[in-house]
């Protein structure tokens, strides 16, 4: 049986907002993995939009970062 949030103790909220934030982070990194896996095929079907355009501005990385994630 679920306790009432009134009468919930502060101890009680914050085992429950840690269990919210361990199912979050479980989640993204569900999610990441196979994403992470077919990075190239997703790059380059976000960025069919842009090569079609007649003078189809060039991608440029701003963060030294970007070269790691293409």
């Amino acid at each position: 049986m679920a306790l009432d949030d009134r009468t919930m103790p502060l101890l009680g909220h914050l085992e429950e907002l840690r269990w919210r934030l361990v199912k979050a982070l479980l989640a993204v990194v569900v999610a990441f993995v196979p994403t992470y896996a077919f990075v190239t095929t997703l790059f380059t079907l976000l960025l069919r939009p842009l090569h079609r355009l007649p003078d189809a501005p060039p991608i440029v990385g701003l963060a030294p970062t970007e070269a790691f994630f293409r």
